[in-house]
């Protein structure tokens, strides 16, 4: 884990710590680093699309408060995440990458 960030360290021990079910990453590094270390990890994307699956989360909403923040994604994550959502959400939102900051592909 020599290239990941403290934070990104710190979280991944907890989550080993602890037994977590679940390890919330957003930057690449730790993510793919927790998933090595055989953590099931999740974005602030999976995160609100879970919070809508439930009712809790207006997910349009929480693309909209996301733009006035430092959050970045790929179109390609964007696209992902809202397409694994329409196994359960028969429309989900029709988010571009205008919508969000967006990084480019690596």
């Amino acid at each position: 884990m020599g290239w990941t960030r403290a934070g990104e360290r710190h979280a991944i021990q907890l989550a080993k710590d602890e037994n977590a079910d679940l390890c919330l990453l957003d930057e690449r590094a730790g993510v793919r680093a927790a998933r090595e270390r055989g953590l099931i990890v999740t974005g602030t994307l999976g995160v609100l699309l879970q919070g809508a699956k439930r009712g809790l989360v207006d997910f349009d909403g929480a693309l909209r408060d996301l733009q006035t923040t430092d959050f970045r994604c790929t179109p390609g994550r964007l696209d992902e995440s809202l397409e694994g959502a329409r196994a359960w959400w028969p429309a989900p939102p029709k988010a571009t990458a205008a919508v969000l900051s967006v990084v480019p592909e690596d």
